[in-house]
């Protein structure tokens, strides 16, 4: 059986301090790098590649027929057959989408390798890098919850996120946060 390590409460580094910051509920720090912007990427829009294979067969289908029905219009089935090859590509490479999304979005990483301290507390989620930049977003403005049992990823909007890995917290901790901000997404 594996021994299971502590679960750290605290920042061991002393570089985030939690005393800024009123009504904490949960805070985590973690190593930020492009293994945990991959996994932060494979959240945005999760449902999205399985409701474009449908879609991209029935435009298939109503190309096909309208091929058939407009052969001797041919300019007509121009705009169809975009349509189409726009559908199969996005969703062929959907996890480059994905990646894309999230290379532009708060989840960019600032040069390489990174600290993220994340404080949830009753009314915001506030981020900071090892590199100095903090964002603050209101638990109002909160759109998306999407977890899973190695990440979370809290979307706000305009392309906002706060991602939080499961090894951060410990697992009672890690599923009362998604409780806690699945209600905060409720209001």
């Amino acid at each position: 059986m594996a021994k299971k390590t502590a679960v750290r409460h605290k920042d061991e580094s002393g570089e985030f301090d939690n005393s800024a910051y009123e009504n904490v509920r949960v805070s985590a720090t973690f190593d930020y790098n492009e293994v945990a912007l991959s996994y932060a990427a494979e959240l945005i829009a999760p449902n999205v590649k399985r409701t474009l294979g449908p879609i991209s067969f029935v435009a298939l289908i109503l190309l096909v027929f309208a091929a058939w029905q407009f052969r001797d219009q041919q300019t007509f089935l121009i705009a169809p057959a975009i349509i189409v090859m726009a559908l199969l590509f996005v969703w062929s490479n959907w996890n480059r989408v994905q990646t894309h999304v999230a290379v532009r979005s708060s989840l960019a990483l600032d040069g390489g390798s990174e600290r993220r301290h994340v404080v949830f507390c009753d009314d915001a989620v506030h981020t900071e890098t090892s590199g100095g930049k903090h964002e603050t977003y209101p638990l109002s403005e909160l759109k998306t919850l999407h977890a899973t049992d190695e990440c979370l990823l809290a979307g706000f909007g305009r392309r906002r996120y706060v991602y939080v890995p499961r090894k951060a917290l410990s697992e009672g901790r890690y599923r009362s946060l998604i409780e806690f901000l699945g209600e905060k997404r409720g209001h």
